[in-house]
């Protein structure tokens, strides 16, 4: 265990264990740094976390106490990753850093991307947890805040990865989770609207983007989508730049759509390289073409696992010998839903029935975007609630009825029985799409946690 004197350089012994900076998270001997809130000030929460057994307290206001010790610095927000450093033992140079940033793909991309690396080498950062071959852990946000990225790097570090991935949230940048921090490559998926309930307007959720962009190192490589519409705005950001896309750096050719897989040729440096890959849908053609990129620029050897890819929560097929099919995927953006519908396009299906919601203090302009789309692309929409915080799970479903054009949907509030209506209306041939959670096994609400996964409640369904 380090002591004071380790990471402040203070004459002092106290040892000191973790660095938290929610209160109600600490442990004995940790330290309590007072970043900024969002909404409120941690340094009224110094009682709390004295309380809980912190050994350091870490204040930018004059703060008097006998019971702790108090190091006072300029800036709470600028020291913290100052301190997960120095407390993790952080040294660039460890292992690559590589990041995975776009509206929609960024989980499907990392996971891809740490996969073919190998996970006995290439740890894994985001939505779907930290991990590697030898452990897999749960995580809070898709991009963790310096006293937990710092520390997840060690665990990976010491579990023999030299390399991780991780995904770069917008809202990463916006709160400068990502200071002093950066990256050997970064890969662009897309960029369409989203988290304008945090940004306000696209043209700052793109500036957060772009931000992101400004953490490649001096010789990283830029990953980018040619197809993006915002390519080119990109491409001026970073001095190398390699793109993939229809006709690209790395272009992919020759599709072929099968239930459970997908087949193309990649016409790379003069080469064409044929892809058999189990994952599905043409989003999944670019999320791993972007992967494969940067593994050909870094000399990865990466064909051997491509058969091992899977990516839990995304184009999940749930098949115990029904005649019908089900598919659970987080698709809740607006360009990730037609993306996840257009699968049924490729696929020998009847009817395309639909189990989802929005989450609630979210973006509420996209509601009926969303609403009109389902409209059109579905033929049934089953709408209920999903993580609706602090909002009523019915007015969220009113506003996206606003966009429907026809009534071919049901509102079902629960849920559970959500599905287990679209269940019992599916017949031979149909598919049914429960969108927007995922592998997520839990929903926000007002009341409390609403505990609950969609695959558990398809499967108990087909039992």
């Amino acid at each position: 265990m380090k002591t004071v004197k380790d990471i402040f350089n203070i004459n002092s012994d106290i040892e000191v264990k973790d660095i938290k900076i929610n209160s109600k998270a600490v442990k004995e001997n940790d330290i309590f740094v007072c970043v900024s809130g969002v909404n409120f000030d941690r340094h009224e929460f110094i009682d709390e976390a004295v309380n809980n057994g912190a050994s350091v307290i870490v204040v930018s206001k004059d703060i008097k106490r006998d019971d702790v010790l108090v190091i006072k610095v300029d800036d709470c927000d600028e020291e913290m990753p100052k301190i997960a450093r120095k407390l993790y033992d952080y040294h660039e140079g460890d292992f690559k850093l590589f990041g995975v940033t776009g509206t929609d793909g960024k989980t499907s991309t990392a996971m891809i991307l740490s996969t073919l690396i190998g996970n006995d080498i290439c740890g894994y950062i985001g939505t779907n947890g930290y991990s590697c071959s030898k452990f897999h852990k749960e995580t809070n946000n898709t991009t963790p805040d310096a006293d937990l990225m710092y520390k997840y790097f060690k665990e990976l570090k010491d579990a023999g990865c030299k390399y991780i991935v991780m995904e770069v949230s917008s809202e990463a940048s916006l709160r400068k989770r990502l200071r002093n921090l950066y990256f050997d490559a970064l890969i662009l998926t897309n960029v369409t609207r989203d988290h304008l309930n945090v940004h306000k307007t696209i043209e700052n959720y793109i500036e957060c983007k772009k931000e992101i962009f400004h953490h490649l190192k001096e010789d990283g490589i830029a990953i980018l989508n040619k197809d993006d519409k915002l390519y080119e705005d990109f491409k001026k950001i970073n001095k190398i730049n390699y793109s993939y896309g229809k006709d690209a750096d790395l272009s992919f050719k020759n599709i072929e759509y099968f239930d459970h897989s997908t087949k193309f040729d990649i016409l790379y440096n003069n080469n064409i390289i044929n892809i058999n890959s189990p994952l599905i849908g043409s989003f999944n053609v670019y999320n791993l073409s972007a992967a494969i990129l940067l593994c050909e620029k870094l000399n990865i050897n990466y064909k051997d696992n491509i058969k091992n890819i899977s990516i839990p929560g995304r184009v999940n097929f749930i098949d115990m010998g029904q005649d019908y099919k089900i598919v659970i995927d987080y698709a809740h953006t607006v360009n990730a839903i037609k993306n996840i519908l257009s699968l049924a396009d490729n696929l020998k299906v009847n009817r395309k029935i639909v189990v989802t919601g929005m989450a609630g203090s979210r973006d509420k302009g996209k509601r009926p975007i969303v609403g009109e789309l389902l409209s059109e692309k579905a033929d049934l929409s089953i709408l209920c609630f999903d993580d609706p915080a602090d909002e009523d799970p019915l007015d969220i479903i009113k506003e996206i009825l606003t966009g429907f054009k026809n009534d071919h949907f049901i509102i079902e509030v629960d849920r559970k029985k959500a599905i287990k209506k679209a269940m019992e209306i599916a017949k031979k041939d149909d598919i049914i799409f429960i969108l927007g959670k995922g592998n997520e096994k839990s929903h926000k609400c007002i009341t409390g946690p609403i505990v609950m996964n969609d695959e558990e409640e398809v499967r108990k369904n087909l039992k």
